[in-house]
């Protein structure tokens, strides 16, 4: 669909499978507003954008309530491609990539440094790609989770050269990647706050991985990632390469080899050698009793949920 003008445009409740280019391909002009909202695009094959191609042009695109699964793009953007559009396009609450691929985004890809992506509440799953298994470019990222993606340059979040990311009360679990299971970070702006990197696994970064670049992780969780460079101690939880790591009251624990590589500075963090995450909320059980997430009233260092009657 394009555009002229200016309205709103709504795609509700739509199947829209097996095509030979973009599923939904939406190319805006300024004073639109489009809702795509339960729909279910599957099974498609582009250059760019297999899932959804989508160039706003100042038009504001939401995606609501919408499952993005299974295609393939030979280029970037697996699932949702999006140019010419700074948060112009929000991936919202219900919607769901999972298992797209392609060279770049598996998941989503912005196009270049000047377009970024909100992501609010969304999840971002088993998608592949060599750069950015579940996101590659800028992206704003509220209560989204990032799970089981895979790269070999940032297994949920790839940045590079004056890309950057803000990643807000956040999930990024179970991704795997060579460098930056969690987050590769290369020459690009990064600020992770109030979130939880997790057992994401990597040759170099488990958690992160960053280079030429100042990093910032603030009131988060770091825990149980591996790097499988151990004679080059790679950096389990965060691993920086002529790149700086400002992190402030977060809380590391059983990342291997090592929680950090690289220089970092700060103040009011925690390290712990394991993490023990009695009732699998994904914190370990001293964070959740520190946090107030789980409580402890009878004082033994157990979350009472864990407790045996």
């Amino acid at each position: 669909y394009s555009s002229v003008g200016g309205g709103f445009l709504q795609v509700l409740a739509c199947a829209i499978r097996g095509h030979d280019d973009s599923g939904l391909w939406l190319n805006m002009k300024a004073d639109w507003s489009v809702l795509v909202d339960a729909c279910l695009i599957e099974d498609n094959f582009a250059y760019n954008g297999a899932g959804l191609y989508l160039s706003p042009n100042d038009a504001y695109i939401q995606i609501t309530n919408t499952t993005v699964q299974d295609n393939s793009a030979f280029n970037e953007g697996g699932g949702l491609y999006v140019t010419n559009g700074t948060d112009d396009v929000y991936v919202g609450s219900g919607t769901i990539l999972r298992n797209n691929d392609a060279e770049q985004g598996g998941g989503i890809a912005a196009a270049d440094s000047v377009t970024r992506v909100a992501v609010g509440g969304a999840l971002i799953e088993g998608n592949s790609a060599s750069y950015g298994g579940g996101i590659k470019g800028s992206a704003v990222l509220d209560q989204a989770s990032l799970a089981d993606n895979i790269a070999n340059f940032g297994g949920a979040i790839c940045l590079l050269d004056f890309e950057e990311a803000q990643v807000d009360n956040s999930f990024i679990v179970d991704n795997i990647a060579s460098y930056g299971g969690g987050i590769y970070n290369s020459r690009s702006n990064l600020d992770v706050t109030n979130s939880v990197l997790g057992n994401n696994s990597a040759w170099q970064g488990g958690g992160l991985f960053h280079f030429e670049t100042v990093s910032s992780i603030t009131d988060s969780v770091i825990s149980g990632n591996t790097a499988g460079d151990t004679a080059a101690e790679g950096g389990g939880g965060v691993h920086g390469l002529v790149a700086l790591l400002t992190v402030a009251d977060s809380d590391f624990c059983g990342n291997t080899p090592l929680d950090l590589v690289g220089a970092w500075t700060g103040e009011g963090n925690t390290f712990e050698p394991d993490c023990l995450d009695c009732n699998g909320n994904g914190l370990p059980d001293t964070i959740d009793l520190q946090e107030g997430t789980s409580i402890d009233c009878n004082g033994n260092a157990i979350p009472d949920e864990c407790d045996l009657v």
